[in-house]
């Protein structure tokens, strides 16, 4: 039976177009896939990222709630306090500012958390004592300086009045006010940020109790 050239030409372009409309499906699932795949993990990275901009806020808000609630506990302790003992007529020291931010001008005596500065650095002038705290990815520092007031505001005591100062056998502190910097720092997105605020710490340089005695509390 023969067959007529334009039945055949039909069936031809029959053939193709269902050829052409598989592969075109086949090619559009392998791009949805791959959208899919792509989506999947943009949404991955930014979750990701909303983790941890939520984390880095915690801390930043962790550090300035520690340096405020530091510098606050600290204004309410008396500048220099001897007390004398319960038990006895010997007189100790007491709760107070100095002993936590300034105890001694003693450099045998640092440590790596508290130390005093003898010789100008990079982290502070000499003359200064350093208290380091490390809390929940929180660097937590205090920074004191002895000062008085002059003509031109407050200066930094001499270095030679601090010589030998210890709190634990001070007749008399090396000045009435302490100069106080506390700094949180904490690292957000791969840098460094930090928190500071200062204060004056005013008092008298005698004992806050009007003993002048020396403390018999040793360090």
């Amino acid at each position: 039976m023969a067959v007529s050239q334009t039945a055949l030409t039909s069936a031809w372009w029959r053939r193709r177009r269902g050829a052409s409309c598989s592969g075109f499906s086949l090619i559009e699932v392998v791009v949805a896939v791959s959208l899919l795949a792509l989506s999947g993990a943009a949404v991955t990275a930014c979750v990701s990222g909303a983790e941890h901009g939520v984390a880095d806020a915690n801390v930043a808000g962790t550090a300035q709630q520690l340096v405020r609630d530091t510098l606050e506990r600290l204004r309410g302790l008396p500048l220099y306090n001897v007390e004398r003992a319960a038990t006895s007529n010997e007189l100790q020291l007491g709760p107070c500012a100095v002993a936590e931010l300034f105890p001694h001008a003693l450099p045998e005596r640092n440590t790596a958390e508290a130390y005093y500065v003898n010789a100008p650095t990079g982290d502070a002038p000499a003359g200064t004592f350093i208290t380091e705290t490390h809390t929940d990815g929180v660097t937590l520092r205090t920074t004191a300086r002895f000062v008085v007031w002059t003509s031109s505001g407050w200066s930094p005591v001499a270095l030679s009045s601090l010589q030998g100062y210890a709190v634990w056998n001070a007749r008399r502190l090396p000045a009435a006010a302490l100069w106080l910097t506390v700094c949180a720092t904490w690292h957000e997105n791969g840098r460094q940020r930090s928190y500071e605020l200062a204060a004056i710490l005013e008092g008298t340089a005698v004992p806050s109790s009007g003993s002048s005695g020396t403390p018999s509390a040793s360090q």
